[in-house]
């Protein structure tokens, strides 16, 4: 997931990165360039948010950007007029080039909660049950709702459950998972998840264990 436009990966419409900040963004988001001091001052694709950062930047007085430029890359004082004046045409917007986000609009409560949330009572890889198979995610539990994520740094949640008042059990050992839980509650899914590392086990456990709780 874009972590700009919330847009979903898929094989088409592939992830990049930003070379300035790190954000995992889409094509569209991270369709710039700007010089970066960490790359010599080399152009490089950067997200919206930095290219228009970095442009302010540039252009500000107060960024000393001559005196940066002529110390970090060892130049005199016209070659970094020079050098100045070039950068300029560095910074591009490179266009869309025909690219369709597959966006689909994202329900306000599963942008409440990011997917490494300070506030959150715990967070990690879970494996859970759907059917016969089993398939990993990223799961964020704060104040009696879980949240269920694609990677660990997106900004949205894929899905939502509040599960205060669900029953927590143990299970048995499940397919390739030594250890084994399941979340129910009348009139609902049954929620089942595996692991493996009896650490992260009895960590979520009691997470859960809390968070099941009733209030009185």
């Amino acid at each position: 997931m874009c972590q700009l436009c919330t847009s979903v990966f898929t094989v088409t419409f592939r992830r990049h990165h930003c070379r300035a900040c790190g954000k995992v963004v889409c094509s569209p988001c991270s369709n710039y360039e700007a010089p970066l001091q960490c790359k010599k001052f080399r152009s490089v694709r950067v997200c919206k948010e930095c290219f228009d950062y970095l442009t302010n930047e540039f252009i500000d007085p107060d960024a000393n950007m001559f005196d940066r430029i002529k110390t970090e890359l060892n130049l005199d004082f016209e070659q970094t007029n020079s050098k100045i004046e070039s950068l300029r045409y560095d910074f591009k917007h490179l266009g869309d080039a025909g690219t369709k986000k597959p966006r689909e609009k994202v329900p306000d409560r599963l942008l409440e909660v990011t997917a490494n949330d300070a506030g959150a009572q715990v967070t990690g890889w879970l494996n859970k049950k759907s059917g016969r198979s089993w398939k990993r995610y990223w799961f964020v539990l704060k104040d009696h709702v879980l949240y269920r994520y694609k990677a660990s740094e997106d900004i949205a949640a894929e899905k939502s459950v509040a599960i205060l008042g669900y029953n927590m059990t143990r299970l048995n050992k499940q397919d390739n998972f030594k250890y084994v839980f399941e979340l129910t509650h009348v009139g609902s899914d049954t929620l089942v998840f595996g692991l493996n590392n009896e650490q992260s086990f009895n960590k979520w456990m009691s997470a859960m264990r809390e968070a099941t709780k009733p209030l009185c």
